[in-house]
């Protein structure tokens, strides 16, 4: 397969097939408040992207009761949607969107699922290891490369599992 051309990477044909990321992201608040113990809810909370300016319509920010990892996410203008789980940097769904990348908006649904899957069943987290961040799971993980604060080598988030509403 050939690289696509130098000007697909500065051009975005369709932006608004990722609009339905925006109906995904109201779907899965809706479910979290009937089906978990929620701490709060703010709205409109400052999210940002570290790789670009990624200016947010509205933002949501849940915390759930006992201990869980936060969720904060910010709807783009985009349109696309900026995800922060717990502490770590907050990732961008598309993190680019341009023609060159050809993202799949049913690919990033489903990555986006995957990752707020692991956040409710307590399976994100966040640790420092010789003095840098990283986050995520054992199996999928990342690290952003900025040093931790100085006193901190060795460090591990506890996020639990989000606890579940009883139904009766």
């Amino acid at each position: 397969m050939s690289d696509p051309p130098d000007d697909a990477y500065s051009r975005v044909t369709n932006p608004e097939r990722f609009r339905v990321l925006h109906t995904f992201a109201d779907a899965v608040f809706d479910a979290f408040l009937e089906s978990y113990e929620i701490e709060s809810v703010e709205h409109d909370v400052e999210i940002t992207y570290v790789q670009a300016v990624r200016p947010t319509e509205r933002s949501r920010r849940i915390v759930p009761a006992g201990g869980g990892a936060p969720v904060v996410i910010g709807w783009t203008s985009f349109p696309g949607l900026l995800a922060q789980f717990g502490n770590a940097p907050s990732s961008a769904y598309p993190a680019c969107g341009c023609d060159a990348c050809n993202d799949d908006p049913f690919g990033l649904y489903e990555e986006l699922h995957r990752d707020l899957w692991d956040v409710v069943n307590g399976q994100f987290q966040e640790w420092v290891k010789g003095g840098h961040r990283f986050y995520g799971t054992d199996s999928r993980w990342a690290g952003d490369g900025v040093p931790a604060a100085d006193a901190v080598t060795t460090w591990r988030s506890d996020w639990q599992p989000w606890r579940r509403l009883r139904h009766w």
